[in-house]
């Protein structure tokens, strides 16, 4: 097969266009996107606001503060490219970050131990109190 110069030249401009173009829409793909969670706990429950998919901590710091609402608010958890989680038992909170929804959820639940034993329980210890998840916030570009 035959190719004259300026084909050939156009060939090569064409597919750099197109390499430049693929290039550009993996690097947007692949940028970090950043979360964080902030509770209060100055009411009879706890408060829990959330910021994520943001351009970095300081912003996703900034909502998470922001939707907490409170005086009293502290970012707990801060997490790129994945998941927090906040749990509770007995008004005991716990938090933790994961790659997925599944690890970062896991991790906070871990924390809190194992829940009470139905065993336990018919023997005269008080009622089982399982953990439960309050909230779990990913980034859009969690595993």
């Amino acid at each position: 097969m035959f190719v004259s110069g300026k084909a050939a030249t156009g060939l090569v401009v064409s597919s750099a266009a197109v390499f430049v173009a693929l290039g550009a829409a993996t690097a947007d793909a692949a940028a970090d996107l950043y979360g964080s969670l902030a509770i209060s706990f100055g009411s009879r429950d706890a408060v829990v606001g959330s910021g994520n998919n943001y351009p970095s901590h300081a912003k996703s710091d900034q909502r998470a503060m922001l939707e907490c609402g409170a005086p009293d608010c502290r970012v707990i958890v801060r997490f790129s490219n994945g998941c927090g989680s906040v749990a509770v038992r007995d008004g005991h909170y716990t938090w933790a970050w994961g790659n997925s929804r599944v690890e970062a959820e896991q991790g906070a639940l871990g924390q809190l131990g194992p829940d009470p034993s139905p065993v336990a329980v018919a023997l005269g210890s008080a009622a089982p109190s399982r953990a439960t998840i309050v909230t779990t916030e990913c980034t859009a570009n969690a595993h």
